[in-house]
């Protein structure tokens, strides 16, 4: 969509054995570099309502949270909702 030509999505998972070790950071930084690269403005994400860790890891990133969207997930037997957040790149 050439609408949103300037702004990238960014989801980086990691098993919960894999955390705490600056890894996240590592490949955050390393997306972020690579998109200013292409040319983005703007990096989005989205993350589970609950995952304080995922919440408290994009803020420590600078990410802005901007907005809920409620029940549009669904997990463990019950709706979710998504945070989104966005971080400004250049």
């Amino acid at each position: 969509m050439a609408g949103c030509h300037f702004t990238v999505e960014g989801s980086i998972h990691q098993r919960s054995d894999a955390r705490g070790h600056g890894t996240g950071t590592k490949l955050t930084e390393e997306l972020i570099a690579h998109a200013r690269a292409a040319g983005k403005r703007m990096l989005v994400a989205g993350v589970d309502a609950e995952n304080l860790q995922s919440r408290s890891f994009l803020e420590k990133m600078e990410a802005e949270r901007t907005g809920p969207l409620k029940e549009v997930g669904y997990k463990f037997g019950r709706s979710m909702d998504l945070l989104l957040y966005q971080a400004r790149l250049s």
